[in-house]
């Protein structure tokens, strides 16, 4: 009896052996090469100022020439909580290499080292030379041990970054104005955001047309990103948007030929806002939606207004 029972405590101290080697397999290192930590993935947290908007929408908007920091962060894949951060390595450093694609955009490929027990990294000074739409932004871990991430953006010709807490400004081709601005002969596009107070900054920028619309003004486009704060940005509570137009684009047309058509992600269908439910408020299925539009006459300059919830790109059309 006593000799079963030193031989079933045997056979239980082995069996706990064997989960410890197990669990220790799970978590520590036969080799460097192997992972630390298992169930991990990439998520792309920030590229320059705005950060990308919504979680799962994942775009950018950058300005060509000008360096922005991109943070990659390690994130545990099985926890319930949305982005929580993990490290991908205890005892091991990772290479992170940031690349990116898309169409008429050089590639490039940028690399740096996620330290051992860290959970982010950031690039410094992440740049296009040339402005590019629909290009593809990808973080990828060198050792294999985490899932890729990718962003998708726009890289503009020129922008002006402006504090969220910034109640009120303007700009047209000439330049950015805190006290609003006009369209003109030389500059016939003008448009002024009054925002919330938000903690996000906010882009403003310049980007070619692409010639798939029929843009107004066949140099650019006028392009606008916020990154919206939902807790004071809100359908009662929105962005408004002033959109004026030089009275030398109207060509004899009236003020109902003129749209301003606006594209959600970077890839996505460029669409007409319909109008606003008051002139205070976005309805329950809009993002972006017109308030009014007026002209002192029918030589006159073309304003329209807007009320706006999301991050949007826009190009003004006829």
């Amino acid at each position: 009896m006593l000799t079963h029972t030193f031989r079933g405590k045997r056979l239980l101290a082995g069996a706990a052996v064997l989960l410890t080697a197990l669990l220790a397999a799970l978590i520590f290192p036969v080799q460097q090469s192997q992972a630390i930590l298992l169930g991990n993935k990439l998520a792309i947290t920030k590229v320059g100022t705005p950060p990308p908007a919504t979680p799962g929408a994942r775009e950018f908007q950058v300005v060509a020439g000008t360096g922005v920091d991109v943070v990659v962060q390690s994130q545990d894949i099985f926890s319930t909580i949305n982005g929580q951060p993990s490290p991908l390595a205890l005892l091991v450093d990772r290479t992170i290499v940031l690349s990116t694609t898309g169409p008429d955009a050089a590639t490039f490929s940028y690399s740096a080292v996620l330290k051992a027990g860290t959970s982010s990294v950031t690039f410094k000074n992440v740049k296009w030379s040339t402005p590019y739409d629909g290009v593809t932004l990808t973080a990828t871990d060198t050792s294999g041990n985490a899932e890729s991430d990718s962003a998708s953006g726009n890289v503009t010709e020129s922008g002006f970054t402006v504090p969220g807490s910034t109640p009120f400004w303007g700009a047209n081709a000439a330049g950015f104005s805190l006290s609003g601005c006009d369209a003109t002969t030389s500059s016939p596009i003008c448009i002024e955001l009054t925002a919330p107070n938000s903690p996000t900054d906010q882009l403003l920028a310049f980007s070619p047309c692409d010639g798939t619309q029929q843009c107004l003004v066949k140099s650019d486009i006028f392009t606008w990103l916020v990154g919206a704060d939902p807790g004071v940005v809100t359908r009662t509570n929105p962005y408004k948007l002033r959109v004026k137009i030089d009275k030398s684009l109207r060509d004899g047309s009236g003020i109902g030929a003129f749209n301003v058509k606006i594209q959600l992600t970077p890839d996505g269908a460029y669409f007409v806002p319909g109008l606003c439910p008051t002139s205070t408020t976005v309805g329950a299925t809009q993002i972006m939606c017109e308030v009014s539009r007026s002209s002192a006459g029918p030589a006159a300059d073309i304003e329209i207004l807007f009320n706006w919830i999301e991050d949007g790109r826009g190009i003004i059309a006829k």
